[in-house]
This record gives structure tokens, C-alpha cells and sequence, in this order.
């Protein structure tokens, strides 16, 4: 791609991203959906329950969740105008490590508050009690594993890819898609990411930073997606029967080939779907909820441990009435309540919450831009 392209000067372009983000983010939403299929709990909800949530957490959600890095890295890459690197990590530093503190801090110090007491033995794999300080700034941050906000871990994981940012765009311009088939390969084989919580997301940095040099191919998807997305749906099946019909301990473990293959046969079916946002009659709606995807991001899994673990607290069981209300609603409260807590935080505490979203002194209303309050462009 010519060095001359950005794709914020672009409007049509700009919104279809923008679109995928949010789309991305509502995926993701909807797999933190509990339970499990692994879990005991949900042995008893039929097999009908459990092939619509295995297609729920299988198909297109594996591809939403890569393509986050994959926008950042397109459009981090295709700047017209190239920053100081200082300069940019700082501002990396500012939109993605400030937030992981500011909206992990709180979770951390109720779980702390509740170990104390006996509760949440081990949540999430995290013991803070007896303290110590190690221990605890794994939790905030997911140094050896997942934080306590799980879903924060991308923001630790984008700052890492950010950071090798320039090597990365320098290997893809001389070798072409020859990084992404290597990332690729180690993720289909299985092998541990040395720094990362897994490959997904180097995955879809590579990704991103090939397509900036060949943006021609996101107009081929235009012009193919239907087909894309039937191919993405056929290997969503393939995944979903492959884990339907195991059987044993490692039922729910599928091969790291067939999971690497279904995120990236989702990602042209995900940017295609987009034209559908971004037009009537869907684009204001999409484009006001938008404004609010970061806070959705970084406070939804919480949201719905707190509803989960109310409908556990009641002792009822898994396919009861109960269940369905729980189940029925948890995915519009996990998106309601983030966007509740933000109309409010803008107004009542604006510099406050802008600090949270990484954006230092900026008002309320840019703060919470999906541009400025996503992972950096």
C-alpha cells in the first residue's frame, strides 16, 4: 500500500473499521456468556443448548477477538504521517496501560476484600490472601496469566505488539506474508507464546500489518462475502462437531490447527458483515453504541461474573426458569450496565473518567470516542 494512505482520512473506510470494532467487542460480549460447555454446571442443559453455544463461542467470536490487533496494527502502520517512536510509546503507555490499572484496580481489591473473608478462593486461578505483592500485581495486570478482569490481558498484550511495532512493519514490507504464514504456523502447531497469553493476537497483528500493504484484498472480500461467509461458517461447523462429538478429559480441547484455521476463515466474513452496520437502518444505532465499545470492553466480564454469580447464589439449577431469565438477559446487561456506568462517570466525574479511558485531560465526549478509547490506532 502506498505509505501516502490513511485510513482515519477516509471516511467510508473509517466508519466500516470503527463498525468492526464494535462488532468485535459485542463477540466477545457474548463468549464470556457463562457457563462453559466444560463446565459440570451445564451437563444438564441438553444438546441443544450445547450446540448453540459452541456455534456462539466458534463462530465469527475467535476472528472478532484477533481482529482487534489486526485494526490496530493496520492503522498504527498505514499513518501518513510517521511519529517519533518515543512519542508513540508514550501515548501507547497512556491509552492501554492506564486503563488495564485504572479498570482492573477495583476488581482486584473486591476479590482481595472477599478472600479475606473466605470467598473466591483461587478466582480466576488468583489467590491474594495470604498477600503478596508479586501475586497481586498478577492479578491486576496478568503477568504469568490472565488478570483478574480477564478480558484486560489484550491490553497488556497490544502494548507488547505496539512495541515491536517497527520491526514488524519492516520485516512485511520485505518479506510480504511470509511473517504472517510463520505466526500462523507456530499457532496451528500448538507451541506455548513466550510473552503473550496466546497467539491469537500476534496472529492478527501480523494480519493487519500485511493487509496495509495490500489493502486490494479487503475490496476482493466486498466483492466475495457471501462466500467468505459460508466458508467461515463450514469450518465453524467443522469445529463445533469436532468438539459435539468428543468425548473424554480433553472433549472441549479441540486441535490448535482447526482453531487457528476457524479464526482466520471468520476474518473476512467479519469485515464483509460490516456493510450492514454502517448503512441504514442500523448506523445510528451503531454509531451512538460505538461511543461506549471501550467501556463495554473493559467492564462487561465483571458485569456478568456479578450475574452469574448471583443466579448460582440462589441454588437453582442449570435449565430451570430461573436459568433462562439469567441466561436470556446477562448479554444485554453486560452491555447496558458498562454504558450506564460511562453516561454516568462522563457527567458526574469527567477528567476522572477520561483519565481512566487513557485519555488524560480530554473531555468526557472525546474521551469516550470509540476512536480515542479503543486500543490505539
Amino acid at each position: 500500500m502506498s505509505a501516502t494512505f490513511d485510513a482515519r482520512r477516509d471516511p467510508v473506510f473509517s466508519a466500516r473499521i470503527d463498525a468492526l470494532r464494535l462488532f468485535a467487542i459485542l463477540l466477545t460480549v457474548v463468549f464470556h456468556l457463562q457457563p462453559t460447555p466444560s463446565s459440570p454446571l451445564a451437563r444438564g442443559l441438553g444438546d441443544g443448548w450445547l450446540l448453540t453455544k459452541l456455534y456462539a463461542d466458534s463462530f465469527l467470536m475467535p476472528s472478532g477477538l484477533m481482529l482487534f490487533t489486526t485494526l490496530t496494527a493496520y492503522l498504527q502502520l498505514s499513518r501518513a504521517t510517521p511519529r517519533p517512536y518515543l512519542m508513540l510509546v508514550r501515548q501507547w503507555a497512556r491509552r492501554l496501560l492506564v486503563p488495564l490499572v485504572a479498570f482492573s484496580l477495583p476488581v482486584v481489591l473486591v476479590v482481595l476484600a472477599l478472600q479475606v473473608g473466605g470467598h473466591f478462593e483461587g478466582f480466576h486461578g488468583h489467590q491474594l490472601v495470604p498477600f503478596h505483592a508479586l501475586a497481586f500485581v498478577d492479578a491486576l495486570v496478568g503477568l504469568t496469566r490472565h488478570p483478574i478482569n480477564v478480558p484486560l490481558y489484550f491490553l497488556k498484550d497490544v502494548f507488547l505488539l505496539l512495541l515491536i511495532s517497527p520491526g514488524v512493519a519492516w520485516l512485511t514490507r520485505r518479506t510480504g506474508p511470509l511473517l504472517l504464514v510463520v505466526v500462523v504456523a507456530v499457532d496451528c502447531l500448538g507451541l506455548p507464546a513466550p510473552i503473550f497469553q496466546t497467539w491469537t493476537l500476534p496472529t492478527g497483528f501480523a494480519l493487519g500489518a500485511w493487509l496495509e500493504q495490500r489493502r486490494d484484498l479487503l475490496a476482493v472480500v466486498d466483492r466475495r462475502g457471501p462466500l467468505f461467509l459460508l466458508l467461515a461458517g463450514a469450518v465453524a461447523s467443522g469445529l463445533v462437531f469436532t468438539l459435539f462429538l468428543g468425548a473424554g478429559p480433553e472433549r472441549f480441547t479441540p486441535p490448535a490447527w482447526l482453531e487457528a484455521a476457524n479464526r482466520l476463515a471468520g476474518a473476512p466474513a467479519c469485515w464483509w458483515l460490516t456493510r450492514f452496520l454502517v448503512g441504514p437502518p442500523l448506523a445510528r444505532a451503531v454509531r451512538w453504541l460505538q461511543t461506549y465499545g471501550f467501556p463495554i470492553f473493559t467492564m462487561h466480564a465483571m458485569c456478568m461474573a456479578v450475574l452469574w454469580t448471583g443466579f448460582n447464589a440462589t441454588h437453582h439449577a442449570p435449565g430451570s426458569a430461573l436459568f433462562w431469565v439469567y441466561w436470556l438477559a446477562t448479554v444485554p446487561v453486560g452491555v447496558a450496565a458498562p454504558v450506564a456506568v460511562a453516561l454516568v462517570a462522563e457527567r458526574v466525574t469527567p477528567r476522572a473518567w477520561a483519565f481512566m479511558l487513557g485519555q488524560s485531560g480530554a473531555p468526557a465526549a472525546r474521551a469516550t470516542s470509540p476512536r480515542s478509547a479503543s486500543a490505539p490506532d
